[in-house]
Order: structure tokens, then sequence, then C-alpha cells
């Protein structure tokens, strides 16, 4: 793994995959490298050491709290192989999950043209300008728009496949069924999230079932309750992901953003995101296809994830046009 012998018999794949290594180690190594060079005879974990008169300024963000991690017996901070992993993990989670939300929310508005209009509207009566979209209270009260992006990772969860979990001394029972000790177990939030029992009409995308429709805070009734009980796009317990309010602020901002300045529609000549049609193959390159499909691959409504963890897709393509000024 990560040689020259990989990169040869392992195909594209494990090049890419070299490549993502290497550039994710090369990121944290010239922090390491601004780290050091802004270091004085100042030693303390928690005081930021002032930067010298020809480095720029140390920022504050994960990698300086990886850099500054003291192991409380030991005094020791991280080492390099564990600075190179928690790099590697957090260029990921902090990227790919985020634009795989971006480009699946713009697949099912453009796919949602009521959805899209009610959504632009929201944005445009909220906010003057760019300039005013910011994270804040009225981003905040922009309802419609939160409920579009917790729809979309309904639908699309950027890690679409489950977090191995395994059964403990003794086996456990699960829905009837004896799992013995050292089974691996665990379930989809893709699965989940499409399971009618929890999200009546599962395949359709209705950003309203994120909205109480009992303005006295009651929403039993609604099933909302028991929606939000079965959401776990981003993990649940302690497994939870850290970065969960970072992300829904970027993609808020994203797309208000993009809604505020632009007119959008489906793109010609490119990949639509959605499934193959009945009667055809799937394309040349695209990363699901197979002999036989699965109903899921065949449903053109339906953005479709390739499952490397995280998630791979292919499109929406789309056309972006100066707002038309009323």
């Amino acid at each position: 793994m990560g040689t020259w012998i990989m990169d040869l018999i392992g195909g594209s794949m494990a090049r890419e995959s070299s490549n993502y290594i290497q550039y994710a180690n090369e990121q944290i190594d010239s922090r390491i490298a601004a780290y050091k060079a802004s270091a004085t005879t100042s030693t303390s974990p928690t005081t930021t050491p002032p930067p010298s008169a020809d480095a720029k300024p140390i920022r504050k963000d994960f990698t300086d709290y990886l850099l500054r991690a003291r192991d409380p017996v030991t005094s020791l901070g991280l080492t390099t192989a564990e600075l190179h992993a928690d790099s590697a993990l957090l260029i990921s989670a902090g990227s790919d999950t985020t634009s795989i939300t971006i480009s699946a929310s713009l697949f099912y508005l453009l796919h949602n043209p009521g959805t899209l209009a009610t959504l632009t509207r929201e944005i445009r009566s909220t906010f003057s300008s760019p300039d005013a979209i910011r994270s804040g209270p009225a981003l905040s009260s922009c309802v419609y728009l939160r409920a579009c992006i917790d729809e979309t990772l309904r639908l699309a969860p950027p890690v679409p496949s489950h977090l191995p979990r395994e059964v403990l001394p003794g086996g456990i029972h699960v829905d009837g069924q004896f799992l013995p000790a050292g089974t691996v177990v665990g379930t989809a939030p893709w699965a989940i999230h499409h399971n009618a029992t929890y999200f009546p009409d599962a395949f359709a995308f209705r950003p309203e079932r994120w909205i109480p429709t009992d303005h006295h805070g009651d929403d039993d009734d609604d099933g909302l309750s028991t929606a939000r009980a079965a959401f776990c796009a981003f993990s649940l317990g302690p497994r939870g992901c850290i970065g969960k309010s970072v992300a829904y602020q970027e993609v808020a901002l994203a797309l208000a953003h993009l809604l505020w300045l632009y007119d959008i529609c489906l793109g010609e000549g490119g990949p639509s995101g959605g499934g193959v049609r009945a009667g055809e193959v799937a394309p040349d390159g695209w990363k699901g296809k197979s002999k036989k499909l699965v109903p899921e691959r065949r449903r053109e409504d339906e953005y479709q994830l390739f499952d490397h963890f995280t998630a791979d897709r292919d499109g929406p393509m789309v056309r972006f046009r100066g707002r038309m000024t009323e």
C-alpha cells in the first residue's frame, strides 16, 4: 500500500488514492513548517506564539489545535503519522461531503421547479444584497432553506453506507435474529432515509416534511418527530459528526448566494445526475455501470451516489445566468 507496486497493480483508483494521500500530507507538512517558523521561545501549548517578521500569521483553525494538542499524561503532541492521517480525514470530510450536498441540492431543486421557486423567493426576500448573506439571525430565519438542506441530506447522505460496529461478547438479538460476537453490523443511512416507515413517500423530495404544521410545537401528528429521530446523515451519538453545525452553515451560505445571484436551469450535453432511463444502458464511464441495474439506478428523479465511504457522483450539469431584475 502506498508504493509504486500498488499503483501498478491497483489501477487508477490506487493511483488517485496515492495522489490524494500525498496531497494531504503536503498540506499538513506545510502548516507544520509555518508553525515552526512562527514559533518563538514560548513553548506553552495554550498560548499562540507571535509570528516572526517574515512569517505569515497562523490561522486559528483545526490544524492549529491539532499542532498544539498534548496528551495530558505524557505531554507529547501528535506524531507526524497521526497528523498526516488527520489531514486526509479532515480534507475529505470537510470538502467532499459539502460539495456532494450542494450538487445534490441543485439536482433536487432543478427537478422540483415549485420548490426551487419557493426557496428562491425566501432567499431574495430575506436578503437585500449578497453582502447581507452571512451567518446570523437572518440566515437562521430561512426555515425553507434549512428544510431543503435536510431533505437533500435525507435523500443523498454524503456518507451513504453504514459505520461498522462489532457485536460484543455474548452476542446480541436484533429483530429476532441472533448475531454472535465479532459480527460486523450496521445500517446504512441511505437505507434508513428511504424507509417509508419513517419517511412516507420516501423517494419524493418534500422539504415540507421538515417544517412543523402545528405552530404550538407539537409535531408528533405530522410525523416530524419520527423523521428527526430516524435522520442520521451526520451519524448519531458519540460518533456524531463534530462538524455538523459548520456543514449546515457552509451549505446554507453557498445555496443562498447562488440563488440570490443567479437563475438556474439544467444544462445540456452533460450528466444529469439522475438514474438511467428505462430501456437504456448505463453510459460509458458511469460510476454505477452494471449489466443489471437495481431499480433505484433506474430512477431519473433519484440523485445517484456511488459509495466509497464518502460518496461520489456524476452531475448534475447546471446552467447559471445572472438573475433577472424584478
